[in-house]
């Protein structure tokens, strides 16, 4: 985890994309004060996006199906940033050879984060 002591970011909560600096504050409750946002959702996410960033994991999968060769699969809620290449590359080692329905769980607690990676369609 790289901490460090200012980093500045474009907030992507909201189509305003502030321009924000967070800079290491040991009296502020998180540790860190911004300075560029105009909301406190702007705050939340730079904070966040430095201390723990997450990312949702979207890819495909082999499969056996003519119609379909490849599965579109997703987390089912953003993972640690740092899990997407590992990730990436168990799903890469995959084949899917049965039908499937959208919403399916693939692998349940991908490397141990807790996050399911489930089917975005259904194959037949």
């Amino acid at each position: 985890m790289n901490l460090t002591a200012e980093r500045s970011l474009i907030c992507i909560i909201c189509p305003k994309g502030c321009r924000i600096t967070a800079v290491r504050d040991a009296t502020h409750p998180l540790g860190y004060r911004t300075i560029g946002n105009i909301c406190q959702r702007g705050e939340e996410y730079a904070i966040d996006e430095i201390i723990h960033p997450v990312r949702m994991l979207t890819t495909t999968i082999a499969t056996r199906n003519l119609r379909l060769p490849r599965l579109p699969v997703r987390t089912r809620e953003p993972i640690p940033k740092h899990l997407l290449s590992d990730g990436l590359a168990l799903l890469a080692g995959l084949e899917i050879d049965h039908p499937v329905q959208m919403g399916e769980i693939i692998i349940p607690d991908l490397l141990g984060s807790g996050v399911d990676v489930i089917a975005s369609r259904s194959l037949d």
